[in-house]
């Protein structure tokens, strides 16, 4: 008799057959590895009953002097805040209480659709918000409200839903109807194949999108941070915006007097207090490698002058600024291509720029993320860590990855710490899906890989909030490592070996015995199934699946074969498993 233990070292393994993986962990789904051994991930929990209209691509949490918490979040649309559990719209005004003249409604019989119009609008993509306001009641409805526009049918009027249909067709809402508009959408997903150069000349309808082209639309995205109580929030390509604290939620964010007038991405820097556009105007064009400062806690003075620190430096080295972080005393900053260090100096210089490696650019705007005296991203084809000197980390299942990555989508890829368990996650696409479907850890305590199935569209670690924070694309706030389950339900976690090989194969062998060793919650179980082959190319012979409980002694079967995997999975709420170290029975039959 020949007991054989099931105990893989920690990490997963993809790069190699399974074969050759002999003896390791292949596969996961919402595991990870304590103290050498697999465990179930901690659950999550709804932190709000209220969701953002579009998918969160952005999440920021500070606290006020007088204890108040915030979390703001940004989707391709909006910009909000949620205190207590509440959520209010801080999204900035693109024109405010603009009059629309007479009866500018038009209403038709048994349908909700309200056609609006307004002479040059401004409005030119389909999602914003319009606020209308003063509309008396005409055939059955009074349209006053916050509205999404859901058609532009020309440049003089656009098209919104009521919440209730209209009793006949016409027009009215009286002569004192005004509107407001909210900045508009940019773009929910990356696009790829718009503008000057697609297909050939005189072919389609001048003014339409052509279907091919080396254009890159870039997905809408928001900056976040708070200077000092208030937060500065900055749409991708826009201008800068606070949101003044002491004047409520009730308020919106307004634009920042003097910033440029258009930015890629801001940050607020620590603890010398300037506020940092990465990719900036410069008063006469756009400069995507361009970064200037305002004057130190003084975000409305962007022109330097002797009596100030403001200022700018343009980065030599790359075609674009993808991501910039806070890290201790220093600002990394990435392009396509580089890594770059920001440092205060002051006076007169202010900032001083080392660059610190080539060929490292990150791959998208959200993909780094900074811990300690280090960094973590993810680049185009590798993942890197800055730990003194930036490096390659050893990655063995970078296949998983980047054999299945939507790269067009890659600003949706989203980076964060897990301290407590000294975790780096990366949330990213597939190939088949535009939104964040999957997710590969880092442990930088242990240097080990694993991965799973998830759908986050951002995180952030805890710190304000007593747990992590994160999104999914339906707009749904969770706390994670919260419980066991997933919002009060039971999810799958299991893991998965490679092939244990008793000898060298050389004769066939047979299993008749399994000795379970688990953690199990007080009710839980956890399932076990058997895959045999009688060489590393033969289909599987699948034994079971068996459930083991607390009380379960020994799984008896039969299976026969070279080669064995083991597969360990539970589904059933309120269970926090951890696996220990399973034993065997195999026996060699004499046979080859």
């Amino acid at each position: 008799m020949t007991y054989v233990k099931i105990t893989p070292p920690p990490g997963v393994y993809t790069e190699v057959p399974q074969y050759t993986a002999e003896g390791r962990w292949v596969s996961t789904e919402k595991v990870r590895f304590r103290y050498e051994f697999p465990e179930k991930i901690g659950g999550w929990a709804k932190a709000a009953t209220t969701s953002t209209t579009g998918v969160p691509r952005n999440i920021h949490t500070w606290r006020e002097l007088d204890g108040i918490k915030n979390i703001a979040l940004a989707d391709e649309y909006f910009l909000y805040i949620n205190q207590g559990g509440t959520q209010y719209e801080l999204t900035p005004l693109r024109t405010s209480g603009v009059s629309l003249g007479s009866n500018p409604l038009t209403m038709t019989s048994s349908s909700p659709t309200v056609t609006v119009a307004h002479t040059s609008h401004g409005i030119t993509v389909v999602g914003c918000k319009a606020i209308i306001a003063g509309a008396s009641a005409a055939h059955g409805i009074t349209v006053t409200g916050t509205y999404i526009v859901q058609s532009i049918p020309d440049a003089n009027s656009f098209t919104i839903t009521h919440t209730s249909n209209a009793s006949s067709s016409g027009t009215g809402g009286g002569g004192s109807v005004t509107a407001s508009y909210t900045l508009n959408v940019v773009e929910s997903n990356a696009i790829f194949g718009y503008g000057f150069g697609s297909s050939t000349y005189n072919s389609s309808t001048w003014g339409t999108a052509r279907s091919t082209s080396n254009v890159t639309l870039d997905l809408a995205y928001w900056s976040l941070g708070n200077w000092g109580e208030d937060l500065v929030a900055t749409p991708r390509n826009g201008v800068p915006y606070a949101w003044d604290s002491s004047a409520g939620t009730s308020s919106r964010a307004a634009a920042i007097s003097g910033a440029p007038s258009q930015v890629g991405l801001t940050l607020v820097s620590t603890p010398d207090r300037h506020l940092i556009a990465l990719g900036a105007h410069d008063g006469s064009t756009y400069d995507p490698m361009l970064i200037r400062w305002s004057d130190q806690e003084d975000y409305t003075t962007w022109t330097a002058a002797a009596a100030n620190t403001a200022g700018s430096q343009r980065l030599g080295r790359g075609n674009k600024i993808i991501a910039a972080e806070q890290s201790r005393n220093t600002i990394l900053v990435w392009t396509d291509e580089e890594l770059h260090a920001m440092q205060y100096i002051g006076p007169p210089y202010t900032f001083g720029f080392q660059p610190i490696a080539t060929g490292c650019g990150a791959i998208g705007v959200n993909a780094v993320v900074t811990h300690e005296n280090g960094a973590f991203w993810m680049g185009q084809n590798n993942f890197w860590m800055l730990d003194g000197q930036p490096g390659i980390i050893s990655c063995p299942i970078l296949n998983h990855v980047f054999d299945d990555l939507n790269s067009m989508q890659a600003d949706k890829i989203y980076a964060g710490i897990n301290a407590e368990f000294d975790e780096v996650w990366w949330h990213y696409p597939t190939a088949d899906s535009t939104e964040n479907d999957a997710y590969i850890v880092y442990n930088y305590k242990d240097k080990i890989w694993y991965f799973g199935t998830m759908g986050r569209t951002t995180w952030l670690d805890r710190g304000t909030y007593g747990y992590p924070l994160a999104t999914n694309s339906a707009g749904e706030l969770f706390y994670h490592e919260y419980t066991t389950n997933s919002d009060g339900i039971g999810f799958s976690a299991y893991c998965e070996t490679g092939a244990f090989e008793p000898g060298e194969g050389e004769h066939m062998s047979f299993l008749d015995k399994i000795i379970p060793d688990s953690t199990l919650g007080d009710n839980g179980s956890l399932s076990v199934t058997v895959y045999t082959r009688r060489y590393p190319n033969s289909s599987d012979i699948t034994k079971g699946t068996y459930t083991t409980n607390n009380s379960t002694e020994k799984v008896s079967l039969r299976a026969r074969g070279r080669q064995y995997r083991f597969r360990f999975e539970a589904n059933d709420a309120d269970n926090a498993w951890k696996l220990g170290t399973w034993r065997a029975n195999i026996q060699a039959d004499g046979k080859r």
